[in-house]
């Protein structure tokens, strides 16, 4: 089970508690996004706004549940600056195909997850552990 932003249901998503209570009612995997600040969120972070940093949300899950992390437009050295605070059982997520090249030439046995869907065929995931699909986005040709 895979708890979309924490348990997103209970409590405000992409916060810390969120995060704790999907590792009390079990779930075997966090997923949240990550932008390049290195703040957890899904949309665009918002000055003035609180969100968890990456590191945070590791030291809370570390040892307790595995994460699933999509990277939110990565630009610059962003893979660099995650991929260290990432355990080995860590899934990574991206939409761009060449931050997760990168992350697999920095850490080949990185488990990487390509979006298909927009603008993105699932030729564009050849190398990925696996592809995730945006339903609405997903046509024949881009099969």
């Amino acid at each position: 089970m895979i708890a979309h932003r924490g348990a997103s249901a209970q409590l405000p998503e992409n916060t810390l508690p969120a995060f704790e209570r999907a590792i009390e009612i079990g779930a075997d995997y966090l997923e949240f996004d990550v932008w390049a600040d290195l703040r957890v969120t899904h949309d665009r972070p918002q000055r003035g706004m609180e969100y968890p940093t990456l590191e945070q949300g590791v030291e809370l899950c570390r040892g307790r549940i595995g994460l699933m992390v999509e990277l939110k437009f990565p630009r610059g050295d962003m893979v660099e600056r995650v991929l260290p605070l990432l355990d080995d059982d860590a899934v990574l997520v991206c939409f761009q195909k060449r931050a997760l090249v990168r992350a697999r030439e920095l850490r080949p046995r990185i488990r990487t997850v390509q979006h298909v869907g927009y603008s993105v065929s699932i030729r564009g995931a050849a190398g990925a552990w696996a592809a995730g699909f945006k339903d609405q986005r997903v046509t024949k040709r881009g099969l």
